[in-house]
């Protein structure tokens, strides 16, 4: 209340020190004797000083041999605003600090806005020190692909839609940036577009190729997939991974295709074309492949998909795996990738798992 009363704020100056501000005039610590603080002017050789005990006034300055310091004052407070900006938002620099100067072009332009402006430092004088601050928000850029390590909130939209869709491999790592409704305007457009672009993609990745459709008579970019190369195998893993397509061996040896849950076996093979039908009988689901990439996708399925069953297979795997590789007992490894699905989340889906995997 005295403070308010006496037009005095604490504040923090551009070094991060405390400061009072009193009347438009700038006071910095002198000294400090246990709970009193002596206080003197920012100006050198200016007389004024101020005295406080426990944060409240005891003294007050007698006068100024200066001007007051209403024009610094205010550049300090537009400083400070876009270093806090930075910390918080994600909002290019340059462009935070040319929204705040913009701002100063307002009806009340008058002599004292002109000297804020004239006073005000250039961004590139400025430029460390507000990176410095967007550091504290930003993670470092990673040197390698396999140092990357996303977790939200970026790997999500702003408003907590999933974005980072696809994250395949390590040394040889894809990443791709979609959303559920940008798949959707993808897999209904008449014509996809696609482009990779090398020049701003970052040094540990080798090209942003993009995916583009008309939706609603424009055309936007819809996928965004950050790539190691440009040859066939990844190009066709870029693609398998948008559409959520895996290659798996089936507990007979043979090569099948998981998609959405469902699981595929090969119908026929006709030179680089083949065709997959799904592994449930009387299911009309298909999908057709030339050179491994996707050329038709399934409309639907008549049945549940077959996630359970892929689970199961999955742990079957995992337990002849360790039985090659492992001098365990079998019977031991077996026990212990069955305890492994008796976890905190234990729901109907584990239930069934556990009914439908054979017995040792």
């Amino acid at each position: 209340m005295a403070n308010a009363q006496l037009d005095i704020q604490f504040v923090t100056n551009r070094l991060g020190n405390q400061s009072i501000i009193h009347n438009g005039y700038q006071f910095r610590v002198k000294t400090r004797r246990d709970e009193r603080v002596y206080w003197i002017c920012t100006t050198r050789n200016c007389p004024a000083t101020l005295d406080t005990r426990n944060n409240i006034p005891t003294k007050l300055p007698n006068g100024h041999n200066h001007d007051s310091h209403k024009v610094k004052l205010k550049v300090d407070e537009i400083l400070q605003t876009i270093k806090k900006r930075c910390r918080e938002e994600t909002t290019p620099v340059p462009t935070i600090y040319e929204q705040e100067v913009i701002k100063l072009r307002n009806p009340e332009w008058n002599d004292e806005t002109q000297e804020i402006v004239e006073n005000l430092p250039t961004f590139e004088s400025c430029r460390g020190s507000f990176y410095n601050e967007r550091s504290k928000l930003i993670p470092a850029l990673p040197k390698t692909r396999n140092e990357i390590n996303l977790a939200e909130p970026w790997t999500v939209t702003t408003v907590g839609e999933q974005f980072l869709m696809a994250d395949d491999g390590l040394h040889d790592r894809i990443m791709m940036f979609t959303t559920r409704q940008n798949l959707t305007h993808l897999t209904a457009a008449d014509i996809i577009y696609g482009d990779g672009t090398f020049y701003t993609c970052r040094d540990v990745f080798f090209q942003l190729y993009t995916f583009h459709a008309f939706v609603d008579g424009a055309i936007y970019p819809l996928v965004y997939a950050l790539l190691p190369g440009k040859s066939q195998i990844i190009y066709t893993s870029m693609a398998n991974a948008q559409l959520d397509i895996q290659f798996v061996t089936n507990r007979l040896g043979n090569q099948s295709i998981i998609h959405n849950g469902y699981q595929f076996r090969v119908k026929t093979r006709r030179d680089e074309r083949v065709y997959w039908i799904c592994t449930t009988r009387n299911c009309p689901a298909n999908i057709k492949y030339c050179n491994n990439i996707p050329t038709k996708l399934p409309n639907g399925h008549n049945h549940d998909s077959h996630k359970v069953k892929l689970k199961v297979d999955e742990i079957l795997q995992t337990i002849k795996k360790r039985c090659r590789e492992e001098t365990t007992p079998v019977p031991t490894i077996y026990e212990q990738e069955v305890i492994k699905l008796r976890n905190p989340e234990w729901n109907d889906e584990t239930q069934e798992i556990v009914e439908n995997l054979p017995t040792f």
